[in-house]
């Protein structure tokens, strides 16, 4: 992915980090936040997925 990209990610999942401190980030940094976003989505579904009894 490229930077922007992964900013736009890191924004659809918390919508609170600004943009501009995002674009300063390294692409390294950017990367890792995406997988913790990712994380945090699966742990979420897999949580509503045991309630729901799936």
């Amino acid at each position: 992915m490229t930077k922007e990209e992964l900013v736009k990610v890191v924004m659809a999942y918390e919508p609170d980090r600004s943009r501009a401190f995002l674009q300063s980030l390294p692409t390294s940094v950017l990367e890792k936040m995406v997988a913790i976003c990712e994380m945090k989505l699966e742990k979420e579904l897999t949580e509503q997925s045991i309630e729901l009894g799936i």
